[in-house]
């Protein structure tokens, strides 16, 4: 039998989330390495601009572009995690994003930028 498995837009909406980070995954890493975006205490990537991102407007573009995609995909994913969680309610975004943010930073490599819980910015070193 010709069966069709259906897939409901908020669903569908978190696996484009996911695919498209995947997709996005070696450019962020490059930025992370370059140390023109780091994980801030949302759980959003955030530009910290440096030289090459303050004097090139392709790769300006190209950094705000892709910093976009992802917070949007993260932001989807967030946002379904509050939906199908009957113990999580709207209201309680902040603690979803603090908890992606924590992940975030234990997942962070030596050298990138992490910002902290009290809003200090700095490179993660080994130990963190």
């Amino acid at each position: 039998p010709d069966s069709q498995i259906t897939v409901s837009e908020d669903k569908r909406a978190v696996l484009t989330a996911i695919q498209n980070r995947e997709f996005n995954k070696d450019d962020i890493d490059e930025f992370k390495r370059s140390g023109v975006v780091g994980e801030n205490l949302r759980g959003l990537l955030e530009i910290r601009p440096n030289e090459q991102f303050e004097n090139d407007p392709q790769y300006r573009k190209l950094v705000e572009e892709i910093v976009g995609e992802e917070n949007q995909d993260r932001e989807t994913i967030m946002r379904r995690i509050i939906d199908i969680n009957p113990s999580i309610q709207s209201a309680d975004q902040a603690k979803v994003e603090n908890v992606f943010a924590k992940l975030n930073r234990e997942s962070a490599n030596p050298g990138e930028w992490i910002q902290l819980p009290d809003g200090q910015w700095f490179k993660k070193e080994k130990s963190n």
